[in-house]
């Protein structure tokens, strides 16, 4: 039995596998702009003093954390994308929009989190979205997926005058797609765990943070995921 029952174990261990290399990727360029690039002394002092930062070496990482998360966040939309195309229906189509599903006649564009658009990039996701439902036959919806919304609450909301291309929250297209309500939680779970996995068959014994680190995270995903 597989470890989500709406997933084969080896596409969610490849999708996976894809979403560390792009993470890894997104840090080694990070590093290399860090060190190529001039860097702003005001900015690293006043991020010191700020952050309360007395090691070199934390604020360098502080630095490389920031540089990289605009990549990570990237790959991790690139993730749900290809976690979602996995789901019984769906498939990657990336031209114009990321998703779809022909027997629920559905479209739809997955961001990774409400902040990661302006108001210029979502008229343009709107529009190719109302684009592409011109061309198709019957009555297709068009979505944009907020995997992490503004705030944890479940949600639809209409884009458009027609009233089919729609605003949803990550959960609750999780739900739609899979058919579990539960889903987008299950799945940070059950990717916690896989992580964790290959740390140990790495060679990396448990560290005496890691629970406290756990909890931090699960912390953030009872804040920031609809339950």
């Amino acid at each position: 039995m597989s470890k989500l029952g709406w997933i084969s174990d080896n596409d969610l261990i490849n999708v996976l596998d894809e979403l560390l290399d792009r993470s890894g990727n997104a840090i080694d360029e990070s590093s290399k702009r860090l060190t190529k690039n001039v860097q702003d002394p005001f900015a690293s002092l006043v991020m010191a003093k700020v952050a309360e930062i007395t090691d070199p070496e934390v604020l360098h990482n502080l630095q490389l954390s920031i540089s990289a998360s605009q990549g990570i966040s990237g790959a991790i939309g690139h993730f749900h994308q290809r976690i979602l195309a996995c789901v019984d229906g769906f498939v990657d189509h990336d031209t114009g929009y990321a998703l779809e599903n022909e027997q629920e006649k559905i479209i739809a564009e997955v961001k990774n989190k409400h902040n990661t658009m302006n108001a210029t990039n979502m008229r343009k996701v709107v529009s190719d979205l109302e684009t592409a439902l011109r061309q198709k036959r019957g009555k297709w919806r068009g979505y944009l997926v907020i995997i992490v919304p503004k705030k944890p609450h479940r949600y639809t909301k209409s884009l458009s005058s027609s009233k089919n291309v729609i605003e949803i929250d990550g959960a609750s297209f999780y739900e739609l797609a899979t058919g579990h309500k539960t889903a987008l939680r299950d799945l940070y779970d059950v990717v916690e765990e896989m992580i964790l996995e290959k740390h140990l068959k790495l060679g990396y014994g448990p560290k005496s943070n890691d629970v406290k680190l756990r909890n931090y995270c699960r912390q953030i995903v009872d804040n920031s995921l609809p339950k």
